[in-house]
């Protein structure tokens, strides 16, 4: 009765988290690296965390590195999955260096890049786009509300992998980009 009281209340925390941040997650949970058990979760089917989960987990035991972040294929999309540890504490609060749990949070692609936010639109202007590009120069995620054409994968192809930044670029018909 008491563990499944602690979890009603987690779950809660956990949607309440979710709720107040409406549109930013498509789901939390709590795993206990431990027991290999899920503590708690937004999506009240899940017994166990999602099977492509398992390397996530495993590679976020890893002492010492606090957060990890991913970009898995979901449900035919990609999401940001970020997981992080939650450190147990001694009696005076202190961290332990035991890992009690390990957080993780899955963030559309799209969320950020809307482009409903007005700083957003104001940095960008009227032509502007903000694009996220993997490691094989694949765009994955645009601002743009255009479809991503050739002048964007131009420009994907540019980009300089664990870079980020601004520079000018020249697309083959001369006009130019930053």
């Amino acid at each position: 009765p008491r563990q499944l009281q602690r979890r009603v209340s987690l779950e809660r925390q956990l949607n309440l988290i979710k709720e107040s941040n409406a549109g930013a997650y498509k789901y939390l949970y709590l795993f206990d690296p431990n027991n290999e058990k899920l503590i708690a979760s937004t999506n009240p089917n899940w017994q166990a965390p999602p099977a492509s989960h398992q390397a996530l987990l495993q590679e976020s035991r890893q002492p010492g590195l606090n957060e990890f972040v991913y970009i898995l294929n979901e449900e035919n999309t990609s999401s940001v999955v970020i997981a992080n540890q939650v450190l147990a504490t001694d009696v005076d609060g202190n961290p332990s260096g035991e890992i009690s749990a390990i957080l993780v949070a899955s963030v559309g692609l799209h969320a950020p890049l809307k482009g409903e936010d007005q700083i957003l639109l104001q940095t960008l202007g009227n032509s502007g786009a903000i694009m996220l590009v993997d490691e094989s120069k694949k765009i994955l995620a645009s601002s743009s509300a255009k479809d991503i054409d050739s002048d964007a994968q131009f420009l994907a192809q540019k980009i300089e992998i664990g870079s980020e930044g601004s520079k000018i670029l020249k697309v083959p018909d001369g006009r130019e980009f930053q």
